[in-house]
């Protein structure tokens, strides 16, 4: 879109609030595969919806958070994950 064609309205100039934005932040986590390249072995993602245009954002704990994790090739995953898995209460 090119910048000369937006127009602003009165309800633009009237607006009191902006909306609230999301914001998504990753974390990835590499290891050495057998032909030494990095492979992603684990993301991790926090998700805030409720984030102000117009000053500090409030703090929630009303984060979002997931993890994928891949089983790599050549190395086990650790003896009890499964049921370490099994037994979070937050899952």
């Amino acid at each position: 879109m090119d910048p000369k064609h937006v127009e602003i309205t009165l309800d633009d100039l009237n607006r009191t609030d902006n909306p609230a934005l999301s914001s998504i932040s990753f974390s990835f986590k590499t290891c050495r595969s057998q032909h030494n390249t990095n492979e992603i072995a684990m993301i991790s993602c926090l998700v805030h919806n409720n984030v102000s245009q117009d000053g500090p954002t409030t703090i929630e704990r009303q984060f979002q958070t997931f993890t994928f994790l891949r089983k790599l090739d050549a190395k086990p995953m650790p003896y009890d994950f499964e049921k370490q898995l099994r037994s979070r209460k937050d899952l």
